[in-house]
């Protein structure tokens, strides 16, 4: 089904060794869905998809429109089923509480592929985004120390997310990587921290999966493999 394919832009590994050109534009990557989230050309940004709409959250913490030619070098982006079912939780004092939470809904199918969408209102989130990274590029793990944490209260926004399972590490996170978007489209990026009175969370699994890898000889030479995890975790916050 439409509404139940992932559409991969590049692979973890490489982000992680630096392989952070663009693979395509952001017009392209919209015609494989309308939610999503990844990263663009050097890091320039987090990048959103939310209602067919790209958005760029840069580490000054401004949220502006994605141009239609701006290149992506990491996303996953799917078209939404907004008939899901709809799940209510209150009183989450912390990411890891939301995780363990969405669990109960995939610990006994850890094989294969979650989507989540979420809205919260008047919550305290903490995201960050990543300066543009020159050429040569660094890994990620040393962009990482260029990263920019902004915090907001009292916010409402919108959770966007994914799981892949333990057997794709080093295609993509194989933990929730989630990103947060505000209903004024003033605050975004990676959601590091949440505390929330009540989500209003719709998921699902995901059995289809295509992946566009890059072009080039430096991603057609590099050596793919499981990312270090404590590298990892130390990026994924």
């Amino acid at each position: 089904m439409k509404t139940h394919a992932v559409y991969q832009v590049s692979i973890l590994s490489a982000l992680m060794q630096g392989i952070m050109g663009g693979v395509m534009t952001a017009q392209e990557l919209l015609s494989h869905g309308d939610f999503g989230l990844g990263t663009f050309e050097g890091l320039g940004g987090e990048l959103i998809i939310l209602d067919g709409e790209a958005y760029r959250c840069t580490a000054d913490g401004c949220v502006s429109p994605a141009a239609p030619s701006d290149q992506i070098s990491f996303a996953q982006i799917t078209f939404f089923d907004a008939f899901s079912p709809l799940h209510m939780t209150e009183k989450i004092s912390s990411f890891e509480q939301l995780k363990q939470f969405l669990r109960q809904w995939t610990a006994e199918d850890p094989n294969i592929i979650y989507v989540v969408k979420g809205h919260t209102e008047d919550a305290d989130v903490t995201v960050r985004s990543m300066e543009q990274q020159k050429r040569p590029y660094p890994t990620l793990e040393e962009a990482a120390h260029s990263q920019k944490e902004h915090r907001g209260s009292h916010v409402s926004g919108t959770l966007i997310g994914f799981l892949f399972p333990q057997f794709m590490d080093g295609v993509n996170i194989s933990s929730w990587h989630i990103h947060f978007l505000s209903d004024d489209r003033t605050q975004g990026g990676h959601l590091l921290s949440l505390k929330s009175e009540s989500l209003h969370l719709q998921m699902y699994p995901i059995y289809e999966h295509t992946l566009r890898l890059p072009e080039g000889t430096s991603f057609a030479r590099l050596r793919c493999g499981k990312d270090h995890p404590d590298a990892l975790k130390k990026i994924e916050g």
